[in-house]
């Protein structure tokens, strides 16, 4: 549920030419009681990876200090938004034992969803959907 907001919000933030400097996740119980956190990013984002593993930590922060129950509702959010302008640190060179090289992962990972983006508004919202 959580990839799935972030796959939406980051669709917006690519949409707008931004991205954010921080995210935002807001959690609530069936008794109402509502529970929100946020986390600045190093590097402002707009990849949907990017946006749901650090909403995804602060879910689990919630269930670590508040114990587990049933969710009525959850949300992914973004602020602090900038200009769609990026540079390359030499972290995003990193690759993985075996891999070949080529571009950056994040630049890899914005290429797909830009592209999975351009899918969807071409066929449909229904057209696409992520694996696990």
């Amino acid at each position: 549920m959580i990839r799935r907001h972030a796959d939406r919000v980051g669709a917006d933030l690519r949409r707008q030419g931004k991205r954010a400097r921080t995210v935002s996740l807001k959690v609530r119980w069936p008794d109402f009681t509502t529970y929100s956190r946020s986390v600045t990013v190093e590097r402002p984002v707009q990849a949907t990876g990017d946006i749901a593993t650090p909403a995804i930590e602060l879910l689990d922060e919630v269930f670590r200090t508040e114990g587990r129950h049933p969710v009525r509702l959850i949300g992914v959010a973004v602020t602090n938004l900038v200009d769609d302008e990026m540079q390359l640190s030499l972290d995003d060179f990193d690759q993985a034992p075996g891999q070949a090289a080529g571009a950056p992962r994040v630049l890899r990972q914005e290429a797909l969803d830009r592209t999975i983006d351009e899918l969807r508004s071409r066929f449909g919202d229904g057209s696409v959907s992520r694996g696990l």
